[in-house]
């Protein structure tokens, strides 16, 4: 719900934008492509790493993304965009919003904020590795969607950019965190009546990475003060993650527990995305 409302506050920001800034050189884009992601694995160890259980793709291109995008310039030297990507076509999970100040017609400096989902799964197995001796009283195989917060500061270069052809070269560099998580576990010693309660919390934490981005426009045709064209893009991220996270344990009765804070090391997180599609312009 609090995406959903932000997502919406920001298209009415948009939307304010547009009535009171008057707005130049909009551009609605539309393509489709492929997504990437890939996270470094680590050997099983005695303690859970949530990052070993962050869904990545096994093959190249096993996501097709659907990405929508909406930019204008306004007042006298800035520059504003909003684009939403939607995985497999129907599930929207990331979108970035930024503004760049523009020094001269082909250099500008900028911030911004952007917001994606990673899913880890599957993390309930290790707790079975963990504690071979006990059984689940409430066993849970483990799923989360946690949200990705990104704060970052930009450049963007326009070496080429008049009627016909753009191209728009942009690196952002900032601090990623991912949303707080809880999850707990019951346990029963087998053959015995002893029992344990698992309680994990994770310790959000802002982590630096870096974003290179292309892309490129065609123009095809142009009616009076309309355009549209052919779009190319493509980008990528890599940072170094991890997962803090403080664990409770409580053997027999909640008054009987120990609190642990648990540092994993850091994995290579990257991804890459691929797309083409059309642009038109006013």
């Amino acid at each position: 719900m609090k995406v959903k409302f932000y997502f919406f506050l920001v298209l009415l920001t948009s939307g304010m934008y547009a009535q009171n800034w008057k707005p130049r050189n909009r551009v609605l884009t539309i393509s489709a492509g492929i997504e990437d992601i890939q996270v470094q694995k680590f050997a099983s160890a005695n303690r859970l790493d949530f990052m070993n259980y962050v869904e990545d793709y096994p093959y190249f291109g096993d996501y097709l993304i659907l990405k929508l995008g909406y930019r204008f310039d306004f007042l006298s030297h800035m520059h504003t965009e909003l684009n939403v990507m939607f995985l497999d076509l129907m599930f929207p999970y990331y979108f970035d919003l930024s503004t760049h100040y523009f020094l001269n017609k082909g250099f500008g400096l900028g911030a911004g904020t952007m917001l994606s989902t990673s899913f880890i799964s599957g993390f309930g197995e290790n707790q079975k590795d963990i504690l071979p001796e006990y059984y689940f009283l409430n066993y849970y195989t483990g799923y989360w969607d946690v949200y990705d917060w990104n704060f970052f500061v930009s450049t963007l270069v326009r070496p080429v950019n008049n009627e016909r052809i753009s191209l728009a070269l942009r690196l952002d560099m900032g601090f990623s965190r991912f949303t707080r998580q809880k999850t707990e576990y019951h346990y029963k010693k087998k053959n015995a009546n002893e029992k344990l309660h698992y309680i994990y919390e994770t310790l959000p934490a802002f982590q630096p990475y870096i974003r290179p981005e292309m892309r490129f426009r065609f123009r095809i045709f142009k009616i009076k003060y309309i355009s549209a064209g052919l779009l190319l893009h493509s980008s990528y991220y890599y940072a170094r993650r991890g997962m803090n996270y403080r664990i409770r344990i409580c053997k027999w009765t909640s008054d009987n527990c120990q609190n642990q804070i648990v540092r994993p090391p850091k994995h290579n997180f990257s991804g890459i995305d691929l797309d083409a599609g059309i642009f038109v312009r006013w």
